[in-house]
Protein backbone atom coordinates (compact mmCIF):
# COMPACT_ATOMS: atom_id res chain seq x y z
CA UNK A 1 0.00 0.00 0.00
CA UNK A 2 3.24 2.50 0.56
CA UNK A 3 2.55 3.14 4.20
CA UNK A 4 5.94 3.00 5.84
CA UNK A 5 5.89 4.60 8.89
CA UNK A 6 2.74 5.12 11.40
CA UNK A 7 1.95 6.73 14.61
CA UNK A 8 0.79 4.26 17.58
CA UNK A 9 -0.68 6.71 19.86
CA UNK A 10 -4.34 7.03 19.77
CA UNK A 11 -7.44 6.59 21.37
CA UNK A 12 -8.00 3.22 21.15
CA UNK A 13 -4.61 1.96 21.39
CA UNK A 14 -5.64 -0.26 25.14
CA UNK A 15 -8.81 -1.35 23.98
CA UNK A 16 -7.57 -5.12 23.61
CA UNK A 17 -5.50 -4.35 27.47
CA UNK A 18 -1.93 -3.96 27.74
CA UNK A 19 -1.79 -7.38 26.04
CA UNK A 20 -3.17 -5.90 22.93
CA UNK A 21 -0.87 -3.67 22.64
CA UNK A 22 2.61 -5.17 23.23
CA UNK A 23 0.80 -7.78 20.53
CA UNK A 24 0.68 -4.92 18.14
CA UNK A 25 4.18 -3.43 18.71
CA UNK A 26 5.14 -6.83 17.82
CA UNK A 27 3.07 -7.62 14.54
CA UNK A 28 5.10 -4.19 13.62
CA UNK A 29 8.40 -5.42 13.97
CA UNK A 30 7.24 -8.39 12.48
CA UNK A 31 6.06 -5.99 9.63
CA UNK A 32 9.36 -3.81 9.81
CA UNK A 33 6.36 -1.07 9.00
CA UNK A 34 8.28 1.77 11.03
CA UNK A 35 6.21 3.37 13.96
CA UNK A 36 6.59 6.21 16.69
CA UNK A 37 4.11 7.22 19.57
CA UNK A 38 4.91 4.07 21.83
CA UNK A 39 7.77 1.52 22.68
CA UNK A 40 9.27 -1.17 24.61
CA UNK A 41 9.60 1.16 27.57
CA UNK A 42 8.62 4.80 28.29
CA UNK A 43 12.05 5.84 26.93
CA UNK A 44 11.93 4.32 24.36
CA UNK A 45 8.35 6.04 23.04
CA UNK A 46 9.38 9.19 24.11
CA UNK A 47 12.51 9.22 21.73
CA UNK A 48 9.86 7.98 18.83
CA UNK A 49 11.72 6.72 15.38
CA UNK A 50 15.01 8.87 13.98
CA UNK A 51 15.41 8.60 10.28
CA UNK A 52 18.22 10.07 8.09
CA UNK A 53 16.90 10.80 4.08
CA UNK A 54 19.99 12.26 1.75
CA UNK A 55 21.57 13.86 4.28
CA UNK A 56 18.66 15.06 5.90
CA UNK A 57 18.33 13.92 9.95
CA UNK A 58 14.50 13.24 10.60
CA UNK A 59 12.43 12.82 14.28
CA UNK A 60 9.29 11.52 14.22
CA UNK A 61 7.37 11.94 17.49
CA UNK A 62 3.65 10.96 18.58
CA UNK A 63 1.39 11.40 21.55
CA UNK A 64 -2.37 10.93 22.29
CA UNK A 65 -4.24 13.27 24.18
CA UNK A 66 -6.18 10.58 25.93
CA UNK A 67 -7.11 6.63 25.33
CA UNK A 68 -10.34 5.06 26.40
CA UNK A 69 -9.13 2.33 28.52
CA UNK A 70 -6.17 3.72 29.89
CA UNK A 71 -3.31 1.22 31.38
CA UNK A 72 -1.06 3.80 32.48
CA UNK A 73 -1.41 3.16 36.15
CA UNK A 74 -0.32 0.09 35.81
CA UNK A 75 3.25 1.10 34.01
CA UNK A 76 6.57 1.79 35.21
CA UNK A 77 9.42 3.12 32.98
CA UNK A 78 10.50 -0.12 32.27
CA UNK A 79 7.27 -1.48 30.25
CA UNK A 80 5.79 -1.19 27.42
CA UNK A 81 4.48 2.57 26.83
CA UNK A 82 2.52 5.04 24.59
CA UNK A 83 2.83 8.53 24.86
CA UNK A 84 0.37 10.94 26.38
CA UNK A 85 0.20 14.42 24.91
CA UNK A 86 -2.40 15.67 28.41
CA UNK A 87 1.38 16.72 30.40
CA UNK A 88 2.87 19.90 27.41
CA UNK A 89 5.82 19.84 30.00
CA UNK A 90 6.87 15.82 28.95
CA UNK A 91 5.71 16.98 25.13
CA UNK A 92 7.69 19.81 25.12
CA UNK A 93 10.79 18.20 26.22
CA UNK A 94 10.77 15.15 24.14
CA UNK A 95 10.30 17.88 20.91
CA UNK A 96 13.22 19.75 22.74
CA UNK A 97 15.38 16.47 22.67
CA UNK A 98 14.16 15.62 19.23
CA UNK A 99 15.63 18.91 18.27
CA UNK A 100 18.94 18.61 19.29
CA UNK A 101 19.05 15.32 17.54
CA UNK A 102 17.68 16.31 13.64
CA UNK A 103 17.32 18.43 10.83
CA UNK A 104 13.26 18.37 10.95
CA UNK A 105 10.91 17.23 13.34
CA UNK A 106 7.71 15.43 12.59
CA UNK A 107 4.78 15.33 15.68
CA UNK A 108 1.43 13.17 15.49
CA UNK A 109 -1.00 14.13 17.74
CA UNK A 110 -4.13 12.34 18.43
CA UNK A 111 -6.07 15.06 20.00
CA UNK A 112 -9.49 17.42 19.76
CA UNK A 113 -13.02 16.98 19.78
CA UNK A 114 -14.43 14.34 17.87
CA UNK A 115 -16.25 15.96 14.71
CA UNK A 116 -15.98 19.57 15.20
CA UNK A 117 -14.72 21.60 12.25
CA UNK A 118 -12.18 24.06 14.63
CA UNK A 119 -9.63 23.03 17.12
CA UNK A 120 -9.85 24.44 20.59
CA UNK A 121 -8.10 27.05 21.63
CA UNK A 122 -5.75 24.66 23.82
CA UNK A 123 -4.87 22.81 20.74
CA UNK A 124 -4.06 25.53 18.73
CA UNK A 125 -1.72 27.03 21.98
CA UNK A 126 0.19 23.52 21.81
CA UNK A 127 0.94 23.79 18.24
CA UNK A 128 2.35 26.99 18.86
CA UNK A 129 4.58 25.95 22.04
CA UNK A 130 5.75 23.23 20.44
CA UNK A 131 7.01 24.80 16.99
CA UNK A 132 9.14 27.21 19.37
CA UNK A 133 10.01 24.25 21.25
CA UNK A 134 11.43 22.80 17.95
CA UNK A 135 8.77 20.92 15.94
CA UNK A 136 8.14 21.83 12.19
CA UNK A 137 5.07 19.59 11.13
CA UNK A 138 2.43 18.55 13.26
CA UNK A 139 -0.14 16.21 11.93
CA UNK A 140 -3.68 15.93 13.90
CA UNK A 141 -5.52 12.96 14.34
CA UNK A 142 -9.18 11.94 15.67
CA UNK A 143 -11.50 14.64 15.50
CA UNK A 144 -12.45 12.12 11.83
CA UNK A 145 -13.26 15.29 10.21
CA UNK A 146 -10.98 18.06 8.47
CA UNK A 147 -10.37 20.45 10.68
CA UNK A 148 -7.60 23.66 9.36
CA UNK A 149 -4.32 23.81 7.90
CA UNK A 150 -1.66 26.47 9.27
CA UNK A 151 1.40 28.33 8.55
CA UNK A 152 3.35 29.04 11.88
CA UNK A 153 6.70 31.12 11.80
CA UNK A 154 8.68 30.43 14.61
CA UNK A 155 10.92 33.13 16.67
CA UNK A 156 14.05 31.30 14.86
CA UNK A 157 12.36 31.74 11.24
CA UNK A 158 11.42 28.55 10.83
CA UNK A 159 7.72 27.95 8.40
CA UNK A 160 6.34 25.13 10.28
CA UNK A 161 2.78 23.69 9.58
CA UNK A 162 0.05 22.00 11.49
CA UNK A 163 -3.14 20.59 9.85
CA UNK A 164 -4.86 20.22 13.04
CA UNK A 165 -7.01 16.83 11.80
CA UNK A 166 -6.74 15.23 8.50
CA UNK A 167 -9.95 13.65 9.23
CA UNK A 168 -10.37 9.63 7.92
CA UNK A 169 -8.36 8.04 5.10
CA UNK A 170 -10.66 5.20 5.26
CA UNK A 171 -13.76 4.49 7.42
CA UNK A 172 -17.18 2.90 7.31
CA UNK A 173 -18.65 6.21 8.71
CA UNK A 174 -21.38 8.26 7.10
CA UNK A 175 -22.34 5.33 5.07
CA UNK A 176 -25.84 6.54 4.77
CA UNK A 177 -24.86 9.78 3.53
CA UNK A 178 -27.03 10.99 0.45
CA UNK A 179 -25.75 13.48 -1.70
CA UNK A 180 -28.16 16.32 -1.93
CA UNK A 181 -30.46 14.87 0.70
CA UNK A 182 -28.45 14.78 3.55
CA UNK A 183 -26.69 17.42 5.78
CA UNK A 184 -23.77 17.89 3.95
CA UNK A 185 -22.22 18.01 7.20
CA UNK A 186 -23.31 14.04 7.52
CA UNK A 187 -20.62 13.98 4.56
CA UNK A 188 -17.82 15.25 6.68
CA UNK A 189 -16.47 11.92 7.73
CA UNK A 190 -15.70 10.86 4.30
CA UNK A 191 -13.93 13.88 3.22
CA UNK A 192 -10.16 14.05 4.07
CA UNK A 193 -6.79 14.63 2.24
CA UNK A 194 -3.51 13.62 1.21
CA UNK A 195 -0.90 15.71 2.19
CA UNK A 196 2.49 16.34 -0.02
CA UNK A 197 5.74 18.02 1.40
CA UNK A 198 8.97 18.07 0.81
CA UNK A 199 12.11 18.84 3.42
CA UNK A 200 14.91 20.48 1.55
CA UNK A 201 18.10 21.95 2.84
CA UNK A 202 18.80 25.60 2.22
CA UNK A 203 22.24 27.32 3.00
CA UNK A 204 21.54 30.97 4.22
CA UNK A 205 25.62 31.67 4.93
CA UNK A 206 26.21 33.12 7.75
CA UNK A 207 23.10 32.24 9.13
CA UNK A 208 23.66 27.77 8.60
CA UNK A 209 22.04 25.67 6.91
CA UNK A 210 18.91 24.32 7.46
CA UNK A 211 16.42 21.95 6.56
CA UNK A 212 12.79 23.15 5.80
CA UNK A 213 9.13 23.03 4.81
CA UNK A 214 8.87 22.95 1.11
CA UNK A 215 6.37 21.94 -1.96
CA UNK A 216 3.71 22.34 0.27
CA UNK A 217 0.24 20.89 -1.46
CA UNK A 218 -3.07 18.51 -0.57
CA UNK A 219 -4.98 16.68 -2.36
CA UNK A 220 -8.91 16.71 -1.75
CA UNK A 221 -10.31 12.67 -1.44
CA UNK A 222 -13.18 11.31 -0.81
CA UNK A 223 -14.74 8.27 0.60
CA UNK A 224 -17.03 6.17 -1.77
CA UNK A 225 -19.42 3.72 0.50
CA UNK A 226 -21.40 1.31 -1.46
CA UNK A 227 -22.87 -1.74 -0.91
CA UNK A 228 -22.39 -4.79 -2.98
CA UNK A 229 -23.66 -8.41 -3.16
CA UNK A 230 -21.21 -11.11 -2.37
CA UNK A 231 -21.83 -15.00 -1.80
CA UNK A 232 -25.41 -13.79 -1.26
CA UNK A 233 -24.76 -11.27 1.45
CA UNK A 234 -24.75 -7.11 0.75
CA UNK A 235 -20.90 -6.23 2.11
CA UNK A 236 -19.37 -2.72 2.03
CA UNK A 237 -17.60 -1.50 -0.87
CA UNK A 238 -15.33 0.84 0.44
CA UNK A 239 -12.41 2.55 -1.82
CA UNK A 240 -10.75 5.80 -1.18
CA UNK A 241 -10.60 8.13 -4.76
CA UNK A 242 -8.71 11.03 -5.38
CA UNK A 243 -11.38 13.90 -6.35
CA UNK A 244 -9.18 15.61 -9.07
CA UNK A 245 -9.00 12.35 -10.91
CA UNK A 246 -12.35 10.98 -10.20
CA UNK A 247 -14.11 14.52 -11.60
CA UNK A 248 -11.66 14.06 -14.60
CA UNK A 249 -13.43 10.33 -15.57
CA UNK A 250 -16.49 11.34 -14.52
CA UNK A 251 -17.01 14.25 -16.77
CA UNK A 252 -15.43 12.73 -20.26
CA UNK A 253 -18.19 9.24 -19.13
CA UNK A 254 -20.82 11.84 -18.99
CA UNK A 255 -19.55 13.86 -22.06
CA UNK A 256 -19.02 10.75 -24.08
CA UNK A 257 -22.57 9.03 -23.13
CA UNK A 258 -24.46 12.14 -23.86
CA UNK A 259 -22.79 12.27 -27.09
CA UNK A 260 -23.92 8.74 -27.98
CA UNK A 261 -28.00 9.28 -27.06
CA UNK A 262 -30.31 9.55 -29.60
CA UNK A 263 -32.39 12.77 -30.41
CA UNK A 264 -35.13 10.63 -28.04
CA UNK A 265 -33.45 9.05 -25.01
CA UNK A 266 -35.57 6.50 -23.30
CA UNK A 267 -35.98 5.95 -19.54
CA UNK A 268 -32.96 4.06 -18.70
CA UNK A 269 -30.89 6.66 -20.70
CA UNK A 270 -31.93 9.32 -19.16
CA UNK A 271 -31.57 7.78 -15.44
CA UNK A 272 -27.93 7.50 -16.37
CA UNK A 273 -27.70 11.14 -17.56
CA UNK A 274 -29.46 12.07 -13.94
CA UNK A 275 -26.45 9.51 -12.27
CA UNK A 276 -23.81 10.71 -13.91
CA UNK A 277 -24.44 14.85 -13.12
CA UNK A 278 -25.25 14.08 -9.70
CA UNK A 279 -22.08 12.19 -9.32
CA UNK A 280 -20.21 15.30 -10.58
CA UNK A 281 -22.17 17.24 -8.13
CA UNK A 282 -21.20 15.39 -5.27
CA UNK A 283 -17.24 15.24 -6.46
CA UNK A 284 -17.71 19.28 -6.94
CA UNK A 285 -19.28 19.62 -3.71
CA UNK A 286 -17.03 17.98 -1.95
CA UNK A 287 -13.90 19.20 -3.53
CA UNK A 288 -15.45 22.62 -2.08
CA UNK A 289 -16.24 21.69 1.52
CA UNK A 290 -12.55 20.25 1.91
CA UNK A 291 -10.84 23.28 0.12
CA UNK A 292 -13.30 25.39 2.32
CA UNK A 293 -11.64 23.75 5.48
CA UNK A 294 -7.75 23.78 4.52
CA UNK A 295 -8.09 26.55 2.50
CA UNK A 296 -6.93 27.04 -0.86
CA UNK A 297 -3.66 28.37 -0.83
CA UNK A 298 -2.13 25.10 -0.72
CA UNK A 299 -4.62 23.20 -2.42
CA UNK A 300 -3.75 20.94 -5.76
CA UNK A 301 -4.19 22.38 -9.04
CA UNK A 302 -7.73 21.65 -10.63
CA UNK A 303 -7.38 19.52 -13.45
CA UNK A 304 -9.63 20.54 -16.77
Amino acid sequence: SGFKLVSFANNPVYDQGRKGMIETLDELARAELGFFGAGRTRQEAAKGLRLEKNGVRLAFLGASQFFNQSQHHLEDPQQAHVNKSDDPAATLEAVKAARAEADFVIVSLHWGVEYQPKPRESEVDLAHALFEAGADVILGTHPHILQPLEIYQAQDGRTCLVVYSLGNFVSNQSRQYNHGVSPEKVGDTRDSALLKLSVVRRDYGAGGVRAELADLSFQPLWTENERVKSSGKEQPFIRIVGIERALTVARSELDTFVAALPAKPDKEQMAKVVRLKKRLGLLERRREIIEARLGTDFAAEHLP
